[in-house]
């Protein structure tokens, strides 16, 4: 399946994981398999690089790890109907960089997918750039926290939906088909993106579906279907200094009665 690094794996340091191929499970495993406990934990594993040349099945997994550290992950050429990581109640994780280009996920799945239900699972990115994926490039879930430096998407279907507490410094987005940004529920009550640059083609540049949501500086553009910044209804405490919402059906489509705190609008060419 490829290389799997199983419980009680603990202080290994290793160069670079190259993975020609994958065929029946997956690329990269690191989780503590069936065993449960603290002291079969994988724990405190730095790789370098990982890179994934060709995979038709979920390129990494990892699953209730302790200061697994990557600095940087390529995954190309990504066939069939499947995940490029799923990352499960992960402590402490650490990545540099990660590039998924590739058609793996289907509509109803994430490129990216980290579920996490231990409130103590965190994970830090440096910069995610995420493109040609047919469902959600970039997913959190339920609880822990998420940090991300730069999240680009390109082609995807959502770029990111956030269904957990998530704080982005910026989102650079390219034709989103359906959502750039999507803030899905309360899971995601208090999440942030200091930047938010989104340029679609159909659909809604960014939902607010979640409370207490911050986006200092936020710009839609092109978003011709439907909304370029759509908060619905049920949704309070929204925080903006300055928006742009520019060639969309509505740049702005506010329905919520709870409070929304926005500064300058600059509403332009929207049909």
């Amino acid at each position: 399946t490829g290389v799997h690094l199983y419980f009680g794996t603990k202080e290994m340091q290793v160069g670079e994981i190259i993975c020609e191929s994958g065929a029946l499970n997956y690329n990269l495993s690191v989780d503590q398999g069936p065993v449960k406990g603290a002291d079969e934990l994988t724990e405190n594993i730095h790789i370098g690089r990982l890179i994934v040349n060709q995979t038709d099945v979920t390129a990494i997994i990892t699953s209730e790890t302790v200061n697994l550290k990557i600095d940087d992950i390529i995954i190309k050429n990504q066939g069939g109907a499947n995940v490029a990581w799923i990352s499960t109640n992960d402590k402490n994780l650490k990545v540099g960089n990660i590039t998924h280009n590739g058609l793996g996920a289907t509509s109803g799945q994430a490129g990216i997918y980290l579920s996490n239900t231990d409130a103590e699972s965190s994970a830090e990115f440096g910069t995610i750039d995420v493109s040609n994926v047919p469902g959600i490039a970039f997913r959190t879930y339920n609880t822990g926290k998420v940090k991300i430096g730069t999240l680009i998407g390109k082609n995807n279907r959502e770029h990111a939906r956030i269904q957990s507490h998530v704080t982005i410094d910026n989102v650079d987005g390219v034709d989103s088909l359906e959502i750039g940004v999507n803030f899905f529920d309360n899971f995601a009550v208090g999440s942030s993106i200091g930047r938010c640059e989104l340029t679609g083609t159909v659909g809604t540049g960014i939902n607010v579906g979640s409370d207490n949501i911050t986006i200092p500086y936020a710009k839609c553009d092109g978003f011709a279907a439907l909304y370029g910044l759509h908060i619905p209804l049920n949704t309070g405490n929204f925080s903006n200094d300055y928006y742009e919402g520019a060639n969309c059906s509505q740049g702005l489509r506010i329905l919520s009665a709870d409070e929304i705190n926005m500064g300058v609008l600059n509403l332009h060419d929207n049909t």
